[in-house]
């Protein structure tokens, strides 16, 4: 059962790299918002029909233990799946054990979580962000799941997504009659622990949700036109060499057709038909977190894409003897506003006052990554806005008259506002 933890960066979200830190002044209550999670289903639905799978069904139960994992996040300003016994809103340790106490049927369950140091963070940003960590969208991907919970929470200027994903069908078993019979059976999955589920009705479950969806999942999707530029970071890890590298493409095939499969061929093209280098690719095999199994592979570009730009991807691989083929392409976002990219040390742009505009800076390492800035800027101008929409990219809009100098990623440029 898969339980990671995401970080994506810049746009206020981060991952879970741990759990338990604590709110400043634990004297006084937080309050917490719930928000209305209408759209985040229907977004994550979204995502899941573009791959060509069946959408999730909402569940109360599952809700219910996502409701009180965010509402723990938020008053305690953690991260992470795992709670710590003895802070405010503790609901039971693990993901496992809160959908227990949920009345959810069986443990079975696997769990996304995202959390953003502001309160204005949006479902969008969430389930992209997860979208670009690998192993948490094979999550939200799954062949064999089909019903999910899903819970925001918002407040202490911080805001938590979780979402709990489960098999209907497992969940309907383990309120049935306890297997006494001599076979197989799976133990410990229920909430009466010591319940036992024959194992062909056990995997029946899964195999009946796998076989209402496609043999082949590509993501980014073909034709898909606002894919990130990007990769930041997760837990664990897929590429730990890598502070930022490009956004991953992967390709999963459906359990119930086998596991006969070789990769021959999968690269990535530009819009020039030019191979991009330097990638990585990752399966069962090459996984350093062995997360991966042996009907999933993932590409990586090491370095970041570019935005607003087409990219293909072609891909050769053998199943069972025979060769099979399939290219298609996507598109990076358009960030929507003009966009400067800063090269040099020390570069000068101009621009209109109270335009908004994109700073792009590329990274000059494998490691750099980050959104701290510094200014200094003439009494001229009004105090800017900045905000980092990632960890390469600032979002600015200057008012008045003058200029400013922005120093980031040991390089600094002069904004000369007119």
């Amino acid at each position: 059962m898969r339980q990671f933890l995401f970080l994506p960066t810049v746009t206020g979200l981060l991952c879970c790299l741990w759990a338990g830190a604590s709110v400043a002044d634990q004297g006084q209550p937080v309050p917490v918002v719930e928000i209305d999670s209408g759209f985040a289903y229907d977004y994550l639905n979204q995502v899941r029909t573009a791959a060509g799978l069946i959408p999730f069904v909402g569940d109360d139960r599952l809700q219910q233990a996502a409701n009180s994992h965010s509402r723990y996040l938020v008053v305690n300003r953690a991260q992470g799946h795992y709670q710590s016994r003895g802070l405010p809103e503790h609901s039971g340790y693990s993901a496992a054990e809160r959908v227990i106490l949920a009345d959810y049927p069986t443990s079975a369950v696997t769990e996304n979580v995202s959390i953003a140091s502001k309160d204005d963070a949006t479902v969008k940003q969430s389930i992209d962000g997860l979208m670009s960590a690998i192993y948490h969208r094979l999550g939200f991907l799954s062949f064999t799941n089909d019903e999910v919970g899903i819970s925001i929470m918002s407040g202490n200027d911080y805001s938590a997504f979780t979402y709990k994903m489960g098999n209907q069908g497992q969940a309907d078993l383990c309120l049935g009659n306890n297997y006494l019979q001599p076979g197989r059976y799976y133990q410990g999955m229920c909430v009466d622990t010591d319940k036992r589920i024959q194992a062909e009705n056990w995997e029946s479950s899964e195999s009946v949700i796998a076989r209402q969806n496609p043999s082949l999942v590509l993501w980014p999707p073909p034709n898909h036109p606002d894919i990130s530029p990007a990769f930041d970071h997760e837990n664990p890890d897929p590429l730990p060499d890598y502070g930022v590298s490009g956004y991953p493409v992967s390709v999963q095939f459906n359990p119930e057709i086998g596991d006969n499969i070789e990769i021959e061929r999968f690269v990535l093209l530009d819009e020039q038909y030019q191979a991009v280098t330097p990638t990585r690719i990752l399966d069962q095999k090459t996984d350093p977190n062995g997360v991966l199994s042996n009907r999933e592979f993932v590409l990586f570009p090491l370095h970041r894409l570019q935005w607003d730009s087409l990219y293909r991807v072609e891909l050769v691989y053998r199943f069972n003897g025979k060769l099979y083929t399939h290219n298609w392409s996507f598109r990076t976002s358009d960030p929507g506003l003009p966009m400067f990219t800063i090269q040099e040390s020390y570069q000068v742009i101009r621009v209109a006052s109270g335009e908004p505009f994109l700073v792009y800076l590329p990274p000059l390492s494998p490691s750099d990554i980050g959104t701290s800035y510094q200014t200094h800027y003439q009494s001229t101008l009004r105090k800017p806005e900045i905000e980092p929409i990632d960890a390469n990219t600032l979002s600015v809009r200057l008012t008045g008259q003058g200029s400013i100098w922005i120093t980031s990623h040991r390089r600094t440029f002069e904004v000369q506002v007119f």
